[in-house]
């Protein structure tokens, strides 16, 4: 007997930018007759991380991390189990819909009507992308290191950059940073 799952691996995040909150998992029961309509038992090695109901609907929990779920069943009077690793990760969103991961070192979403964007002193990542946000006319960044940045600014020209004291000439030879005048 084997039991199979319709995932062996899924990533959840808990804001709806970002990713899946929510996914269902299916389970395949085979018998040595073929297939079986084996009772699955749902479980999760970390409910912190995400939980998962009874019909196989995993959900982020309260928690980043990963966890196990375990789908159960008896098949031909033998215990028969599958695993899916789910990987969650946890993000705040501020007022303005800006999205940062929970230990405050990416900047993961920007809405894209957004024109004026705070940069908190401890990101160290920007994996939104801010070419999307053409209304951009000031950004404040409070990170004394310059955050890594893999993308463009749109008319970066026209839009006012403010820097931690002291830190103008590293954010000017640092791309795209030095985009801005």
């Amino acid at each position: 007997p084997v039991m199979t799952l319709s995932a062996t691996e899924i990533e959840l995040a808990n804001v709806e930018e970002l990713g899946q909150t929510s996914c269902q998992l299916t389970a395949t029961a085979l018998s040595l007759a073929g297939f079986s309509e084996a009772v699955v038992t749902w479980s999760s090695s970390n409910q912190d991380v995400a939980t998962v109901t009874s019909n196989g609907i995993v959900s982020v929990g309260t928690v980043g991390g990963t966890a196990t779920i375990i789908a159960s069943a008896i098949i031909d009077g033998k215990d028969v189990t599958a695993q899916c690793t789910v990987t969650c990760k946890i993000y705040v969103k501020d007022e303005n819909g800006v999205v940062i991961g929970s230990d405050g070192t990416e900047l993961a979403f920007v809405p894209e009507g957004i024109t004026s964007l705070n940069i908190p002193s401890g990101i160290k990542t920007i994996s939104a992308d801010l070419q999307k946000c053409s209304n951009l006319t000031v950004v404040v960044t409070y990170a004394t290191e310059v955050p890594a940045y893999s993308g463009e600014f749109n008319n970066a020209s026209s839009i006012t950059l403010l820097v931690p004291e002291g830190k103008k000439e590293v954010y000017a030879s640092a791309a795209p940073w030095n985009q801005f005048s």
